[in-house]
């Protein structure tokens, strides 16, 4: 199968980070671009604002914007080392359900790489977490980074 494109969900962690770095590794192995991209949850930031306190809706905005800093400023690290390697990085930055940001950004010709939860059996057993989702549901190849 040839691919297109891989696809990259990032967070801000370090683990996200090295997975990056290997998916660049493989985007500049298979000469194809990258897209990485970073979904904001604003699911948590509703659980934010005391009912009956509207007055916190500000702290809510200013959570969301420094939330929406930190990301681009990420993207922006992981678009650096990929233009080190001489590979295009598309960065997407968006808002909602990871699963469902990712899916409805995939296609059938890419390859999304991604790293696997780091869950309990227990965890495994009683919930789908986010890479399951993702494995199960997409048009794509998924590729888990440990």
């Amino acid at each position: 199968m040839v691919f297109k494109r891989i696809i990259l969900p990032i967070n801000k962690s370090d683990e996200s980070l090295k997975t990056a770095k290997k998916a660049i590794h493989l985007a500049e192995k298979l000469n194809i671009h990258l897209t990485a991209i970073y979904v904001l949850n604003t699911k948590i930031y509703a659980g934010t604002i005391p009912p009956n306190q509207m007055y916190a809706y500000r702290f809510y905005e200013d959570i969301k914007n420094e939330h929406k800093e930190n990301a681009h400023k990420f993207l922006n690290k992981i678009e650096k080392v990929g233009h080190e390697k001489n590979i295009d990085v598309q960065t997407i930055l968006t808002e909602g359900s990871l699963d469902k940001e990712i899916l409805k950004e995939a296609e059938k010709n890419d390859l999304i790489v991604m790293r696997g939860n780091n869950t309990s059996k227990i965890d495994r057993i009683f919930s789908r977490n986010m890479s399951d989702k993702i494995l199960h549901s997409a048009p794509s190849n998924v590729m888990i980074i440990r």
